[in-house]
């Protein structure tokens, strides 16, 4: 079988052209980036036809492919935005707490926002001004709705919700006495903090905390 009519004259042709192919990459491979790209254009033309179809023989060279990590969002779990938050069950919140001292995160429990709320609106509508009752029947429902209420939160971090209590229970008992006796100032050194949680047998949440249990009556 004969080959094709002039394959014979395209052999020498098509041998140059791979020698001197094979000359430009030995070159090229041995200059810098640099040199490359301070080099004058014969030089350039011959690095762009080392990219172009006609040397990679009709094949395009790979693309740089960039990867966004945003791309794979969908693969990671989704975050709850309230996860870190306390929950509230039973009155108490739970979850993570901070110490008052040093801010230490940890996890527990405590009377929550909600039910130290009520509490104080509950004593708001015992010592009213329109209570007409005597101190003593007034305070003892005081006492009771008090101990009833330290006696159920008597577990976990207490100490910031019987602080907002106690302060409240002071400032609406010395209302309450100031408005009785006609006391025409606030009436601080009348009925002091000693002598309101002292002589008038209120209880200290705060001192039962520290000393007694809070479902102790006095």
């Amino acid at each position: 079988m004969l080959p094709p009519l002039g394959l014979a004259a395209m052999l020498p042709v098509a041998c140059r052209r791979c020698i001197h192919l094979i000359a430009e990459l030995g070159l090229t491979s041995n200059q810098s980036a640099a040199a490359r790209r301070d080099a004058p254009d014969s030089t350039a033309s011959t690095t762009r036809s080392r990219n172009s179809k006609e040397h990679g023989f009709g094949i395009d060279p790979p693309s740089k492919i960039r990867i966004n990590a945003a791309s794979f969002n969908h693969l990671s779990p989704p975050r709850n935005p309230d996860s870190t938050q306390p929950k509230s069950a039973l009155g108490y919140s739970f979850g993570p707490h901070y110490w008052w001292k040093n801010g230490q995160r940890y996890l527990g429990a405590s009377p929550s926002k909600k039910s130290v709320q009520r509490i104080k609106a509950k004593i708001s509508e015992l010592l009213v001004p329109g209570n007409k009752g005597s101190w003593p029947d007034v305070r003892d429902r005081l006492n009771r709705l008090l101990n009833g209420w330290s006696a159920y939160f008597s577990h976990g971090t207490r100490v910031p919700a019987y602080r907002a209590v106690d302060a409240h229970v002071y400032d609406r008992v010395r209302n309450f006495l100031c408005r009785r006796h006609n006391v025409s100032r606030r009436g601080t050194s009348r009925f002091s903090f000693g002598d309101v949680f002292g002589e008038l047998a209120v209880p200290h949440l705060m001192r039962a905390h520290n000393g007694r249990p809070p479902w102790v009556v006095r």
